[in-house]
């Protein structure tokens, strides 16, 4: 009896097995899959590209054109009336915006020869072509300058079990590279990027305006961020007028670049600052985060200064502890003026972020203060 029972698990096992959808790019060492294209964005396209571009490279195949195949993978966008067959292949996977987000994706079954690839986001798609080649064919995107270049051919492929999604653990990955790299676009670098699923390229206000037209194919979010006080508070225009508008150190007011910042706690400044990124949001709309970078320096305790009302904002916990010897720290008087100007631009712009920077000796000791959820700390 014990055998039977047995046997029968074993046959249960085996047609539930069976019975499971699989996804593979490959069949017998070769490629298997046709493409089409459901929903017309740059990333989608790019995406299709990709596929194309990572099968030539893991297989070694320099003719696959993903025109033919056994199988047909369909790319598409959902939640936008760009694809009734991605609103169909969610809900029948019980899946909807809030438990994907804006990049996450899913890969299902779609007819006995066919699947879909979908996500919320064209973005979210592209994402979605380069994890199945990492679940499958085992490969990612190792560095930017060696592109697609691996060591071997791909001979087998791991069957991904269907329905597959996953959404990224982050909502803003990326790099802030500096340089030469920040007026120029960087294919190389911007493919190595995308491939390894950031989403985030870091540009300055001018840099964004020189080459924000090379970045929508890659999905990348409209960001700006980088070393703004000058941006908004130009010594220029306010110095000569309103040196009060800088930071008070060894008894001077200093404007400079390079080791000084402006007056935070100064309500003025907080106001120009703010009706400054209003406006400027209302002339670039498709921005989703604005910069509020502190000025770089290595010199006078990184430029904070002494003036009074900045003091104000000041904790105690930012001074060290007698016989410590850790810097004194501003990272509270800095996060309390975020604070203050992402609330206030929230009231126009409520989904608009802050871009916040946390490095250097003076901001090691975290701020003495709430972080509004509108700070993208970087």
């Amino acid at each position: 009896m014990k055998k039977i029972v047995c046997l029968l698990l074993l046959f249960c096992c085996a047609w539930i097995a069976g019975a499971i959808d699989t996804f593979s790019p490959i069949a017998k060492g070769k490629p298997c899959i046709a493409l089409k294209v459901l929903s017309h964005y740059a990333p989608v396209i790019r995406a299709e590209n990709e596929f194309r571009n990572f099968m030539r490279a893991a297989l070694g195949l320099s003719d696959y054109d993903g025109n033919r195949g056994y199988y047909t993978l369909q790319l598409a966008v959902a939640g936008d009336g760009s694809s009734g067959k991605a609103d169909e292949a969610m809900a029948k996977a019980g899946l909807n915006f809030e438990k994907l987000g804006v990049e996450g994706f899913l890969l299902a079954k779609d007819g006995k020869r066919s699947y879909i690839l979908c996500a919320y986001s064209p973005k979210g798609v592209l994402n979605g072509v380069y994890k199945i080649m990492e679940k499958t064919l085992g490969i990612v995107s190792p560095r930017p300058l060696t592109g697609l270049e691996f060591p071997y051919p791909v001979e087998k492929a791991v069957p991904l079990a269907l329905p597959y999604w996953e959404a990224p653990a982050f909502s803003i990955r990326g790099l802030s590279p500096s340089g030469a790299t920040h007026r120029n676009p960087q294919p190389d670098f911007h493919d190595w990027m995308g491939r390894n699923l950031m989403n985030c390229r870091g540009l300055g206000q001018t840099s964004y305006f020189d080459m924000a037209w090379a970045l929508e194919p890659y999905g990348f979010l409209r960001n700006i961020g980088g070393h703004s006080f000058h941006q908004w508070l130009p010594p220029s225009e306010y110095f000569k007028k309103h040196p009060e508008y800088y930071s008070l150190i060894g008894g001077k007011r200093v404007a400079a670049g390079k080791g000084a910042q402006i007056a935070l706690g100064n309500p003025e400044v907080i106001d120009i600052i703010v009706s400054k990124m209003i406006e400027y949001k209302k002339k670039y709309p498709e921005l989703q985060v604005l910069p509020f970078g502190y000025n770089d320096s290595w010199t006078n305790g990184f430029g904070w200064g002494e003036d009074p009302l900045d003091q104000k904002l000041d904790s105690p916990n930012d001074l060290p502890k007698p016989g410590s010897k850790r810097p004194r720290t501003y990272s509270t008087r800095y996060i309390k003026a975020a604070n203050q100007v992402i609330e206030r631009v929230n009231k126009v712009f409520p989904d608009v972020k802050l871009a916040v920077y946390a490095y250097h000796f003076v901001m090691m000791q975290p701020p003495d203060a709430p972080i509004h959820p509108n700070l993208v700390v970087a």
